[in-house]
């Protein structure tokens, strides 16, 4: 299901239940109930200068031999300047923050490599502006991995959480720290 609609003079478009395949030669990614809002704002002149992004959906890949990623994806992107905003739809969304935001997240991700390896968990990847600067950050949460040589010995850990931020500008880095 889609909707457009305009707010004063901005365009917004919104889709619920939507399934997309991104695919060469019968490799590639597919997005199954996909909700989304999209927020374009007039620049004034008759065009659009900035824009908001909300969706999430569950991914998967598809064609790979020995190669697997499925889960809940989740992408934000706010460039208004607006904390809380209407994509579409009833209601609004809160983004966190007014600052310029891009981020990714995903929700009870698992990524396999034939029989080598799996790491499972949930992962947030997003890049903020704070202040004339920008921060690079990631965190993982209920993390478990596993790297093994077929049907012999193998390594693994659970229960693990990892941060680490980057700060731009000169500002102090925090180094990567992760626990189990």
């Amino acid at each position: 299901t889609f909707s457009a609609d305009i707010d004063g003079s901005d365009f917004l478009l919104s889709g619920d239940a939507v399934s997309l395949a991104f695919q060469v030669n019968g490799k590639g990614i597919s997005v199954s109930n996909l909700s989304f809002g999209l927020r374009l704002e007039s620049d004034g002149a008759g065009g659009f200068d900035t824009f908001a992004f909300a969706g999430s959906g569950d991914a998967a890949l598809t064609g790979v031999t020995g190669l697997t990623l499925s889960g809940t994806l989740s992408a934000e992107i706010n460039e208004t300047g607006t904390q809380v905003l209407n994509l579409g739809g009833a209601t609004d969304h809160d983004f966190g923050t007014a600052s310029a935001l891009t981020r990714v997240s995903g929700t009870g991700l698992s990524f396999a490599i034939a029989d080598v390896t799996s790491l499972t968990g949930d992962f947030v990847f997003e890049k903020v502006a704070v202040g004339a600067a920008e921060e690079l950050r990631f965190s993982g949460s209920n993390l478990a991995a596993t790297l093994q040589a077929g049907s012999g010995p193998s390594i693994s850990i659970s229960g693990a959480t990892v941060k680490a931020l980057i700060q731009e500008d000169g500002g102090t880095t925090t180094p990567l720290s992760a626990s189990s």
